[in-house]
């Protein structure tokens, strides 16, 4: 399949051809898309897409979730950026917190991100055009600042409801 890759969607629906014979959940309600995930990791599936948690009013989608034992992931975020941003540390470590939440062990974080040296040649090559670097170290270390951002924001969202609301 070749590709002209305009925008995040498309650079993530492309990242997919790394794992071709990964599942993809399917869009639809939290909860739905939540146990389809967990369908999917008890039946042995190795490689979901958009894989989905939700926890106490938590919800994440995992672009690439590896499979690589009982209980244990591996957390393959998406991006079509040609560098790393910090926000993207945050982003992760979010979703490291959520599914760590619902119960899973996530063994690395890892960033696909858009080679920039890459020279197209008459297809699109995944393999070349992606960067996957493992970002585990940074994104743990950031997981004590998740549960205060939460409730940071939480608070934030209560204030302005209030005032919403007066």
């Amino acid at each position: 399949m070749d590709y002209i890759l305009d925008n995040g969607k498309d650079v993530g629906l492309f990242a997919r051809e790394l794992f071709p014979d990964a599942i993809v959940v399917e869009k639809g309600p939290l909860e739905l898309q939540s146990s389809v995930t967990k369908g999917l990791i008890n039946d042995g599936v190795s490689v979901i897409c958009e894989a989905a948690f939700l926890k106490d009013d938590l919800f994440c989608a995992v672009d690439i979730l590896k499979v690589t034992g009982p209980g244990h992931v591996i957390i393959m975020e998406v991006k079509s950026s040609t560098k790393i941003k910090d926000i993207f540390y945050r982003d992760i470590a979010f979703q490291v917190y959520v599914v760590s939440k619902c119960g899973y062990t996530v063994d690395a974080a890892h960033l696909i991100y858009v080679n920039s040296e890459y020279v197209r040649g008459d297809h699109l090559n995944p393999q070349q055009y992606f960067i996957t670097e493992d970002i585990s170290s940074d994104v743990f270390n950031l997981q004590k600042t998740v549960e205060n951002e939460l409730s940071i924001f939480i608070i934030n969202l209560l204030i302005q409801c209030q005032d919403f609301f007066l």
